[in-house]
């Protein structure tokens, strides 16, 4: 706990000194400290969600009517980003999520980590949008505007990744208990 309430603290003072003190102003500047906050807001969560745990409500996470078909994800282009996404270095420097088996148990793990990996970039894009109206108010519009694009790309379509992955896992485990179902009915009828 200690070590999270340091973490929060350096975090906060670093955000305090580029709010007051870096004068940057050139567009390349404010996109660089806009993408140096962005990221550093989801490695400050990441240490943060390991000593706490999950924050949002269970309610949170359960697939919506209008997710269970995935054309809503189509529309906004989930599958593509996903796409670009397993072809990107940043994946190779996070945990790798993977499935390990089909089993049932394999399939409820990788819907954990896969729960986890959304909140932390769900409460990423909260923050960010923070720091967003925070820096534009204070500095300049250009910082809302480059935290909203890195918000977007390091934040809301891989928070939006893994609630569509999780909608498929759905999809697979409902298959499977169907089948069982199914399976179990035949044999009681022989």
């Amino acid at each position: 706990m200690v070590k999270s309430i340091l973490i929060t603290l350096g975090y906060a003072f670093i955000v305090v000194l580029y709010l007051v003190n870096d004068r940057s102003d050139t567009p390349g500047e404010i996109m660089l400290d806009a993408f140096m906050l962005t990221g550093g807001s989801l490695v400050v969560l990441v240490f943060l969600y390991k000593s706490i745990g999950s924050v949002l409500r269970e309610s949170y996470f359960q697939i919506r009517r209008f997710e269970y078909r995935s054309s809503l994800y189509t529309i906004i282009g989930v599958p593509l980003f996903k796409k670009v996404l397993a072809h990107a270095p940043i994946p190779s420097l996070t945990r790798r999520i993977a499935l390990t088996g089909f089993a049932g148990s394999d399939l409820r793990t990788l819907e954990g980590q896969l729960r986890e990996a959304e909140e932390i970039h769900v409460l990423g894009a909260g923050i960010t949008l923070l720091l967003a109206l925070l820096f534009g108010l204070v500095r300049s519009e250009a910082y809302l505007v480059w935290f909203m694009v890195f918000n977007l790309i390091i934040n809301v379509y891989p928070a939006l990744v893994q609630r569509y992955n999780r909608n498929r896992i759905r999809r697979i485990i409902e298959k499977k208990n169907q089948r069982r179902e199914n399976r179990d009915d035949d044999r009681k009828d022989n």
